[in-house]
């Protein structure tokens, strides 16, 4: 931010306009009183002229991160919106997760996907049957013809069919 505020104020514009930009694009993203929009401003603009300074930005603080993980979303430091999943947010600005969270001075433990997708990613897995160990051998199927004289309740259809007796899949048609 030290590089982008001199580079602001090298166009000649002063702290004063960079901090009512600043502010400009955090109220019309966020939620804010009237009545605080000028102490939001003085906060601003006093992180400005420590910045010109020479200042650093403090590491977010352990009770600060708490917020910024929730259940449902985590967050994003950059622009302040809840994402999901920070992976591609992460990888669009060529960050890997643990260069994200040395940025930021963020734990090696925070999280980069939001606990609830976390859980629903993984009820789909297990219904789907992934992680789970191979079975052995596939179910057998037999071939009904169309030609074939059979009294039972496929005869005269073609198709393959497992051995339970279950109706054919739409679409699937009789190998030989």
């Amino acid at each position: 931010m030290k590089a982008y505020g001199a580079a602001f104020v090298a166009k000649g514009r002063g702290e004063v306009e960079l901090a009512a930009d600043i502010v400009s694009a955090y109220v019309s993203n966020n939620s804010a009183l009237p009545a605080e929009i000028p102490d939001i401003l003085a906060l601003v603009h006093a992180a400005v002229v420590g910045l010109g300074r020479g200042g650093t930005i403090r590491e977010p603080t352990a009770t600060a991160i708490r917020e910024l993980v929730t259940r449902e979303a985590l967050i994003s430091l950059g622009d302040g919106k809840p994402n999901k999943m920070l992976r591609r947010r992460i990888t669009a600005l060529g960050l890997t997760p643990e260069a994200c969270r040395s940025k930021w001075g963020l734990p090696r433990d925070y999280p980069i996907v939001a606990a609830s997708h976390s859980a629903e990613r993984s009820a789909s897995a297990k219904m789907l049957g992934l992680g789970q160990p191979r079975r052995t051998g596939a179910p057998k199927l037999f071939v009904v013809a169309s030609n074939t004289p059979d009294t039972s309740e496929h005869a005269g259809t073609s198709g393959m069919f497992p051995a339970t007796g279950t109706p054919p899949v739409p679409g699937q048609t009789a190998t030989k």
